[in-house]
């Protein structure tokens, strides 16, 4: 990781690494997940050629509702194999991310670029390639923080028109943008499926790949393991950092992985009861069905889900962001009632008590020596405290009760994972 640390999305304008919101301070919201990315396929049909032909032309006539880029008019849908229309649409979309980067206001370093297809040593080269990545890594953040979006985006904001127009970006369109600019400055890029969450992954001169995700404002170029394990058609390399909840990161061709988020996500934008999803959705054709399009066009995206191996990694990542929904639970009612300012001054008490909370929160019983940890700090302060370390003292019963099946049990390994995932968010969020 280069040493330069990022802006945080945190309210104030500072420039310091690891810091939460005050949302995700309060109501214990996860810095990984995003919108819920659709992992089950939609109801399958018999569908005729004709029919689905059919389909991939009205996709085609109002593509352009999404990539922001009109389709050439003399383009005949109804001849074309899957393949030349995949290959047709996506080289519509990415120039509509094109566009997006351009009209966004995008720095591309074209020095640092230079100096990187210059450099001969692997290792020096593989850092200039970092220093890249966190330059455009940097500008995906709000303005506030010195990057080029409005606000840290809404959960819709996934394909170029509008992620132009409102200048926001979710996962799915930071992903998308990040691949391209990566793409078309030399990098080896893939998408990383993960649960529920969509990052990029990059091969750099040293010969790694690395998980990389905009969404996070610590660890957010992290080196995977090197042997490749296959799932399903596809394969996953595993990742070691106890502060993501991730451990396996399907590697999908960019193409597919692009296309398959576009599809996927306005099946489920139109099902949504959202209003902004639905004044999005107005606009283009109901005719259109995006979940048959998408299970045809991208049926190894969805058998990916039915692996065992990414059923597996699915369930150890949700029971890691089930303390986060317990938290957020709590959290909401001893300080839903707080002002702004009230957060903000609670926010300033925990970050400069780091230390002596984490210890109350870590400890693994409570008697005289810890309640003293809590002395001098408000009520607020305290309460945080206490109800932060009654769910991690909880999650260690857990640990205690699945040891008895023995220390080699999933279970016993899964309620271990969940406790030490659980102390670096909380060690994350106290960080000043």
């Amino acid at each position: 990781m280069p040493d330069k640390p990022l802006p945080t999305l945190d309210q104030k304008h500072q420039t310091v690494e690891n810091t939460a919101t005050a949302d995700e301070l309060i109501n214990g919201e996860s810095a990984d997940i995003g919108l819920e990315l659709e992992e089950e396929a939609p109801d399958s049909r018999e569908v005729s050629a004709e029919d689905f032909n059919k389909q991939k032309i009205l996709l085609a006539q109002d593509w352009s509702k999404l990539s922001g880029v009109e389709m050439p008019e003399d383009l005949d849908f109804g001849t074309m194999d899957n393949e030349q229309f995949e290959k047709t649409l996506y080289e519509n979309l990415m120039q509509g991310v094109d566009a997006a980067v351009k009209e966004i206001g995008f720095e591309i370093d074209q020095d640092l670029l230079e100096k990187i297809a210059n450099e001969k040593d692997p290792e020096e080269k593989s850092a200039l390639q970092k220093q890249f990545i966190e330059g455009i890594i940097q500008q995906t953040r709000c303005e506030d923080e010195g990057g080029k979006f409005k606000d840290r985006g809404d959960k819709w904001a996934y394909y170029p028109k509008l992620i132009a127009k409102n200048r926001q970006l979710n996962c799915s369109g930071a992903t998308m943008i990040i691949g391209r600019i990566l793409e078309k400055a030399g990098f080896e890029v893939g998408v990383g499926a993960v649960h529920r969450h969509s990052v990029s992954v990059a091969k750099l001169a040293d010969g790694h790949n690395y998980y990389v995700d905009s969404r996070r404002r610590n660890d957010n170029l992290v080196p995977l393991n090197d042997e490749d394990k296959p799932a399903g058609e596809y394969s996953y390399r595993e990742m070691n950092n106890d502060r993501i909840a991730f451990k396996k990161v399907f590697i999908i061709p960019k193409q597919a992985g692009d296309m398959k988020v576009i599809l996927s996500n306005s099946r489920v934008m139109r099902e949504s009861h959202d209003a902004e999803a639905q004044r999005q959705t107005g606009t283009i054709n109901p005719n259109i069905d995006f979940g048959d399009l998408a299970e045809k066009l991208f049926s190894k995206e969805y058998e990916l889900y039915e692996t065992e191996e990414w059923q597996e990694e699915a369930e150890q990542v949700e029971a890691k962001h089930d303390i986060d929904a317990q938290l957020a639970k709590i959290r909401g009612e001893k300080f839903g009632g707080l002002t702004g300012d009230q957060i903000n001054s609670l926010m300033e008490e925990l970050k400069k008590n780091g230390d002596q909370i984490y210890q109350y929160c870590n400890a693994l019983s409570i008697n005289v020596e810890t309640v003293k940890l809590l002395d001098g700090l408000s009520d607020n302060a305290k309460e945080y405290a206490i109800v932060t370390g009654e769910v991690l003292r909880n999650v260690l019963e857990n640990i205690r009760s699945n040891r008895a099946d023995g220390e080699e049990s999933d279970e016993y390994k899964l309620a271990l994972e969940k406790y030490k995932f659980a102390l670096a968010e909380l060690k994350s969020e106290l960080s000043p």
